[in-house]
């Protein structure tokens, strides 16, 4: 990752206009493979989940955009009182640039900052090295093993200033 990676991500609201772009995203084979489920999800199933979700109070979905204002990927936040749970994915098209990581810490640091959020958490499947350095290279600490959905998963936190 570039040094000046983080400042060329811009963060956004994700709004229902994002619905099929976050689909194509999130179905993407590789996403799908990083994925604790690793199904293909119909559209209409998410794009149900996806308008519950934007006026869910408890999720907080952002649209990373780089310097020339093109979207690069998302992340999203499931909050339960102090605690956000991340999930992330940057568009195929994009990856190995260094926005995966600036886009964990920047929104990271943003949920932080504008909520009650005092912990953010990630889940990463023990078999996803690339996955687990660009948690680590945002910041994030491991901080020991958990199983989800049946499968084995590293657990990271994000330090709180």
């Amino acid at each position: 990752m570039t040094n000046t990676a983080p400042r060329l991500i811009t963060l956004r609201d994700a709004t229902v206009e994002d619905c099929l772009r976050i689909w194509e995203w999130r179905n993407e084979p590789l996403t799908r493979e990083s994925s604790f489920n690793t199904s293909c999800i119909p559209y209409q199933d998410h794009e149900r989940w996806f308008l519950l979700k934007l006026r869910d109070q408890g999720t907080e979905i952002l649209i990373a955009t780089n310097a020339d204002s093109r979207a690069v990927g998302y992340v999203r936040f499931s909050i339960i009182n102090d605690q956000a749970e991340i999930s992330v994915s940057v568009d195929r098209c994009e990856r190995g640039k260094g926005y995966g990581s600036a886009v964990i810490r920047v929104g990271s640091d943003r949920v932080l900052r504008n909520n009650t959020v005092k912990r953010i958490v990630a889940y990463v499947k023990n078999d996803n090295p690339l996955s687990l350095a660009t948690f680590k290279r945002a910041g994030f600490i491991l901080s020991g093993n958990s199983e989800v959905s049946g499968v084995p998963a590293c657990t990271l936190v994000y330090p709180s200033p």
